[in-house]
């Protein structure tokens, strides 16, 4: 005879087991067991990565979970629980653990997910089932000696599963409690015929992987190793046995051993993998395919008349004729159809859709039908890059929505197909290198600071093995200190496992049946969203469709401004009508000034552009395609700016590719291309080309060298040169590597054009709708009034008469401009219920005052704090502009004859000291998170330019420890002690573009107490960057007026072009003015060196006149500080 575990804890039962599933089964079949099953708590997350692990490995896999029974599964009061081993005994049994798993979580979970005695006589059919634990039913009745409890218990579940399908699991762990019942145990089974089954809990994979899996259970729990207190697993018996181990634990009950391979022999499930089910939208697939047919006809037949393309009927008709066909013989017309009435749902509801994301935008079919808004023939895409007739897989359509109304479209499809046949899917957090030695670490006791100097060592993407291998001072940590010995030895047995399972950041699956009958569902604690337990890579395994549904926000940037500019402009104002060769939208773009602008805002994107110049909308599409890491570190951006300039000629390898390379000067950089030329010179259909392409960029040497002799062949046989097809196909196998897909760039370049529209021909209102959508991020919004400021756009702060909930824009006669204006929920303790009260009582009439305010407002929804708030950020500027009377009024009722809760008298006004600047920058500071009036680095900002110096926002883009230099102010900081009673802060310290946590440590601390309230400083200092946060270590702090005594050395750089003698004699007559000590060189800057014109010395002044005075000459100056 033979043992089966069947009792099993795989890294799916999260934070508990640590035992990997392919581990798990590459130890069972080394030791020649022929089944093994899967009991993880709760949830059936590996059920199918265990079952084709099993399969692959020759094992045959029995699938099961240990569930939390409960009296009442909707009884949500009670959160204690029992457990129970539930095994499929066939594919009935499966199909009924699925629902159980599913039905734990949306009906019974509370802590946990639970079943009841109920949903298991619903479900019992097919499952066999074991009394589990020590937490199990009858073991608890056990051993809190009722053994009547325990005998009733064992006869229900024999009732429910079947008298057969009923075992009691011996355990034997060398726990006191599993001693003490086994001999009842023994007696219950012999009582009520129960067969008795050895089982072993397994948790981890071998014995020495115990104190592993002790740590893991402390990162579950949050709790320390060293604590006497915690839960644990008591002894280090619960690892994964081998049949030798097990007859050796059970010597004198050996018959228990053999009981686990007689219940496995009776459990066998066939599960039909891999297996295509198509969709259906309505009641067949005929009935769809003449409905997607209408409906493209119907689409095409718009789109022609709208866009003036009535000479060109025939070709777009034959297009649509073969994609339809095609799909029709793959069966996917309901698949288009679902896909064509959710987003119709979406535009009829208003809720912005993007013009296509992926190879989709290469479907005429989607372009008909509304699902794309991106022209295939005009941009030549390739239908076969989306869907190819002779390979076989699912279309995949991924689809961008407005990121807050995203979820209007989710519920919409749950309405329509039902509860359980939509689900968003499961993707799970992995311990990865870094992340387990921070976990570990943290459990074992370490600092924080100590296991962030370890974590930071270990080299991006590398496992914890090729760390120490790499970094010498990691492995001369670990010889020389055992504790950090330690942490790598329980760290490496727990690399890669589970950490937390996770909802999708897109996908949704759409089933015609309740999903969970080929998948189980779960729910998230306190979340309603369900989600399917199988991560995305099994769900086509069960034949389940997965549609991405994406949030972009960037559509719902755009589609605020469109509604702003038809309130205000144009009402007729239609964003897919505009013309895409708008000479202004190109010179925007040429400059570089695309901050803000879709997927061109980057400095790396930014400089790109401005060096490439781009002058149609093809160029726009090449640079998505171009700003990748391939095609930058190949040299392949530069070769095609050159080329685009006229620097380098543009060849072509042969003139029959000049149409297809010619828009990309002769580089082959989309995918599209190197199936085009497959087509063109060696005949392949455009299907097979799709199969070409694939095989490059997999790299299949096998695969390449078969498809090199066809190709070659093929374009012999056309009357191509054999060394020059060989040498063409190189090249393609080479782009291919770096080729992307053109379908993506078009749709994405699309949306940069219309933001790129929106910048330059209605500028308050993008830049209005790009701070609504990050109203809160404070400092995404700095970086937004910052590009204000460089567009002479106004930002007002906020108005009781004219501020709505979020930013508008106002037209002021004073300024002659439009400017924006802050939104009321931009102000701290301000919410939306008070808003909702204000802008309902005014529109009743504007407010005349503070009086008038009070009297009129529901003040249980805008209380005194409220009244405050609206006060100190500047909503009653347009009464009285002394912040601080109006306060005094609110703080002081009686003397101001003001009654928040009525008023009594006419107001009496008592004098108050005026609000100064400095009181003001700190009040929109503390309740608008930004400087809106006054920006105290403003002053300075000429200087802040001419020094090397660094913004917040470049810190993402900056390597660990680097060095920063950064002027700004401290806004916040939070003094504490540290364990030697010195005292050090952390600052909340703002630049022009945002903020950053600066660590101030004792050395430094005093320093950081002499200075002034809102005083611009410069920190200089050390990068701290992990998984967590960024900070930055201080190492030096100067106030900005002492840096003038620290400048060495001014270069004022020239245009080469414009630098003038006229220029150079003004310029040195305002340095006549100066003289000092300070080192000075005007140099004229050319593309390749720099030559000196002038120096001298000279001084410069505290309040940095001289900087200012040469701002007007269009010069570029730089400072150098003294070393």
């Amino acid at each position: 005879m033979a043992f089966v575990h069947l009792h099993n804890h795989s890294e799916y039962s999260l934070l508990d087991g640590a035992t990997k599933i392919n581990a798990m089964v590459e130890k069972a079949k080394g030791d020649g067991q022929e089944y093994i099953a899967l009991t993880d708590h709760g949830n059936m997350f590996g059920a199918l990565d265990f079952y084709k692990t099993c399969t692959k490995a020759g094992v045959k896999p029995i699938i099961g979970f240990e569930a939390y029974i409960v009296q009442d599964r909707f009884d949500k009061t009670n959160k204690g629980n029992f457990h129970l081993t539930l095994l499929a005994k066939n594919n009935t049994g499966y199909q009924n653990l699925l629902k159980l798993s599913t039905f734990s979580y949306t009906e019974g979970f509370y802590y946990k997910p639970r079943i009841d005695k109920q949903l298991l006589k619903q479900y019992g059919q097919g499952i066999i089932a074991g009394s589990a634990c020590l937490h199990g039913e009858i073991n608890y009745y056990l051993l809190n000696n009722n053994y009547d409890l325990a005998k009733k218990a064992c006869l229900e579940y024999q009732e429910i599963f079947g008298k057969d399908n009923f075992f009691i699991e011996l355990m034997r762990h060398d726990l006191e409690e599993q001693k003490q019942i086994e001999p009842l145990l023994l007696k219950l089974a012999s009582q009520t015929n129960a067969p008795l089954a050895a089982t072993n809990d397994c948790h981890y994979l071998n014995k020495q992987d115990a104190k592993a899996q002790d740590a893991l259970l402390c990162v579950q729990t949050n709790r320390l190793i060293e604590e006497a207190d915690r839960m644990r697993m008591k002894t280090e018996e619960f690892y994964f046995k081998t049949q030798q181990e097990m007859y050796d634990k059970f010597h004198d009950l050996k018959e228990t051993v053999d009981n686990t391979f007689l219940i496995a022999k009776n459990c066998s499930i066939e599960l039909e993998l891999g297996k295509l089910i198509y969709p259906i939208f309505s009641q067949n697939m005929g009935t769809d395919s003449e409905m997607l047919e209408k409906l493209a006809k119907e689409g095409l037949g718009k789109r022609i008349k709208n866009f003036g393309l009535e000479n060109q009927r025939n070709i777009y008709y034959n297009r649509l004729e073969y994609e339809l066909n095609v799909i029709k013989q793959m069966n996917f017309s309901g698949y288009f159809l679902i896909v064509w009435d959710f987003i119709n749902y979406a535009k009829s509801h208003s809720i912005p859709v993007g013009p296509g994301r992926g190879s989709a935008a290469g479907s005429l079919v989607s372009y008909s039908l509304g699902i794309t808004d991106i022209d295939p023939l005009k941009y030549g895409l390739l239908f076969e890059r989306f869907l190819n007739p002779e390979r076989i897989s699912m279309p995949d359509v991924d689809v961008d929505f407005c990121v807050e109304r995203r979820d209007e479209v989710i519920n919409y499809v749950q309405n329509k197909y039902g509860q359980y046949n939509v689900a968003q899917v499961a993707t799970f957090g992995t311990m990865l290198s870094k992340a387990v030695i921070r976990d570990v670490a943290r459990v074992m006791g370490f600092s924080y600071a100590h296991a962030d100097k370890i974590a930071k060592l270990i080299p991006t993407n590398a496992t914890l093995d090729e760390a120490i291998n790499q970094v010498g001072q990691l492995k001369k940590m670990i010889q020389e200190d055992k504790n950090i010995e330690e942490l790598f030895r329980l760290s490496k047995t727990l690399e890669g496992l589970k950490r937390h399972a996770s909802k999708h950041a897109a996908g949704v699956v759409i089933s015609q049946e309740p999903i969970y009958n080929r998948c189980p569902l779960y729910k998230p604690a306190g979340e309603e969203a369900i989600i399917a337990q199988f991560s995305k890579e099994h769900l086509e395994d069960v034949g389940l469709i997965k549609f991405d549904f994406l949030g972009l926000r960037n559509l719902t940037v755009i589609d605020f401004a469109v509604k702003l500019i038809k309130k205000y402009e144009d009402e007729n104002f239609d964003l897919l009508n505009i013309p895409t060769d708008d000479k202004e939208v190109f010179k925007l773009l040429q400059s570089g000034a695309t901050f803000g602008v879709f997927q061109l805002e980057s400095s790396g994107m930014q400089k790109l552009i401005s060096d490439l110049k781009p002058t149609v909308f093809e160029d726009l599409i090449a640079l998505v395609a171009l700003y990748r890491p391939g095609p930058l570190g190949s040299g392949m951006v530069k070769d095609f700016i050159e080329r685009k300039h006229g620097v380098s000629k543009v060849e072509y390898p042969l003139p029959q590719l000049e149409p297809i390379l010619k828009e990309t000067y002769g580089i082959i950089l989309y995918q599209e291309q190197v199936m085009q030329i497959a087509n063109v010179l060696a005949g392949y259909s455009l299907a097979e080309a799709d199969i070409l392409r694939k095989s490059m960029g997999k790299k299949d040497k096998e695969k390449m060298a078969q498809q090199r002799s066809v190709f070659v062949q093929r374009c012999v046989k056309n009357g191509i040169d054999e060394k020059k097809a060989e040498s063409i196909f190189d090249l393609m196998e080479y782009f291919a590597g770096y080729g992307f897909n053109k379908s993506h760039s078009a749709a994405y370049a699309y949306i940069a054009y219309q933001t790129a529209y929106l910048k330059t021909h209605y500028q308050a209102y993008f830049m209005c709708a790009l701070l609504t959508s990050e109203a809160n991020n404070t400092d995404k919004v700095a970086i937004y009034i910052d590009e204000c400021n460089r567009l002479n756009i106004p930002i007002l702060p906020p108005d009781i008469n004219e501020s709505y909930t979020n930013f508008t824009v106002v037209s002021k006669k004073d300024l002659d401009k439009k400017a924006i204006r802050f939104g009321l929920s931009a102000i701290k303790n301000v919410g939306e219920a008070a808003i909702e009260s204000i802008i309902e009582e005014r529109e009743k009439g504007p407010f005349k005052d503070l009086s008038d305010f009070l009297s009129r407002v529901n003040q249980r929804k805008v209380n005194k704090k409220v009244v405050e708030s609206l006060i100190k950020s500047g909503c009653f500027d347009f009464f009285d502009k002394n912040r601080n009377q109006l306060l005094f009024q609110v703080e002081n009722p009686k003397k101001a004859s003001l009654d928040l809760f009525g008023m009594d008298n006419a107001l009496i006004l008592q004098p108050q000291a005026t609000t100064t600047q400095e009181e003001i920058t700190k009040y929109e500071k503390e309740l608008l998170g930004v400087f809106i009036t006054y920006n105290p680095l403003k002053k300075y900002e000429n200087i802040i330019k001419s020094l090397d110096t660094n913004y917040t926002s470049q810190l993402e883009n900056l390597n660990d420890e680097a060095e920063i230099k950064l002027i700004g102010v401290i806004s916040s900081l939070k003094e504490i002690n540290t364990k030697n009673k010195q005292t050090m802060a952390f600052v909340n310290f703002n630049d022009l573009h945002g903020s950053v946590e600066i660590v101030v440590f004792p050395s430094m601390y005093a320093e950081l107490k002499q200075l002034k309230s809102i005083e611009p400083i410069l920190i200089v200092g050390k990068l701290e960057k992990n998984e967590e946060k960024t900070s930055i270590t201080a190492k030096k702090i100067i106030p900005i007026e002492q840096l003038i005594k620290q400048i060495s050395k001014i270069t004022i750089e020239l245009d080469s072009s414009t630098a003038t003698e006229s220029l150079l004699k003004d310029i040195k007559q305002l340095l006549d003015k100066y003289t000092g000590n300070v080192e000075l060189f005007i140099c004229s800057k050319k593309p390749q060196f720099k030559q000196t014109l002038f120096s001298t010395k000279i001084s410069l002044k505290c309040d940095f006149d001289l900087l200012d005075n040469l701002k007007k000459y269009d010069v570029e100056v730089k400072l150098e500080l003294a070393s």
